[in-house]
């Protein structure tokens, strides 16, 4: 990896420690990091990805719930009424 040119195409800002590290702690716990970084950036699409989802069902929801909800509320109040007329014209 080239550090000196900022404008290679595989640069990684943060990146500047490079391959070749004199101290071999400090080149493992680079890979530790990079690696820790690689994970959390995994774990963080998987929970955007989640979300996009989980909104877009409760948008369904709410969407799609409501005029079932009413065809049903209108089914009782007329199947109410009709039991109301049927038991106040036979008396």
């Amino acid at each position: 990896m080239n550090i000196d040119n900022k404008n290679d195409h595989y640069f990684e800002h943060g990146h500047e420690l490079g391959d070749s590290v004199e101290d071999p702690f400090m080149g493992y716990l680079h890979k530790i990091i990079r690696g820790a970084v690689r994970v959390l950036a995994t774990l963080m699409v998987l929970v955007i990805v989640w979300g996009i989802g989980d909104v877009l069902h409760v948008l369904y929801q709410r969407l799609i719930a409501p005029p079932f909800m009413l065809f049903g509320t209108a089914g009782v109040v007329l199947a109410l009424g009709i039991t109301y007329w049927l038991l106040g014209k036979k008396s």
